[in-house]
């Protein structure tokens, strides 16, 4: 369930922000635990598989919470 935002129309979208803040810092944390590989391009792959597959996530998360939030409008967003 997500949180009440607050009066800020722009709590709504710092929330987004901080949804790419966290997936930044999974991604960096999870390819500093990855182990070695034989070859760089394979690190490299690897690496892109494991962020691609991060940042899939993060958008459907990001897509229920628009949908739980109204695109905004429960937070007091409003920039009409």
């Amino acid at each position: 369930m997500v949180r009440p935002c607050g009066p800020s129309p722009y709590c709504h979208e710092d929330r987004h922000a901080a949804f790419g803040v966290e997936a930044a810092q999974e991604i960096e944390d999870r390819v500093a635990t990855m182990g070695r590989r034989p070859f760089c391009k394979r690190l490299n792959a690897d690496a892109n598989a494991l962020a691609r597959e991060i940042i899939d996530a993060v958008k459907q998360s990001e897509i229920q919470f628009d949908r739980q939030s109204g695109h905004g409008a429960l937070d007091g967003a409003d920039f009409q």
